[in-house]
């Protein structure tokens, strides 16, 4: 009589069938883990724009909800890392993060640190 499969055998056989990721070897990219996995063969000339960052999704606006922030700044840090030959000193950085703090409280607080720093 057959038995009701236990999730880890279920889990097991889920993962026999799997596609292994593709990581280059010999890879020229920055030390950048998730960078590791982008297989820069395939078509260099999308990845890399002419002013030598990486073209990839930039992080969603921030609207200062504390729940959203861990996952927000997580996204900057990423970008930013991958970008570090463009924003190259804390200026920039921090120009950047700015940038996306467009709505509700973030924007709030960017308007009064702005004015802060200008004094």
């Amino acid at each position: 009589m057959p038995t009701p499969e236990s999730e880890d055998s279920k889990e097991e056989s889920e993962l026999e069938y799997t596609k292994p990721l593709h990581i280059p070897k010999n890879s020229t990219s920055p030390s950048f883990p998730l960078f590791d996995l982008l297989d820069m063969s395939a078509e260099p000339t999308t990845a890399i724009t002419s002013d030598g960052s990486i073209r990839m999704r930039t992080p969603p606006n921030f609207d200062g909800d504390k729940a959203k922030y861990e996952e927000w700044i997580n996204l900057v840090e990423g970008y930013l890392d991958v970008n570090s030959k463009m924003y190259d000193t804390d200026e920039k950085k921090i120009g950047f993060t700015l940038s996306f703090m467009t709505s509700g409280n973030a924007a709030k607080w960017r308007i009064a640190k702005r004015r802060e720093h200008k004094k």
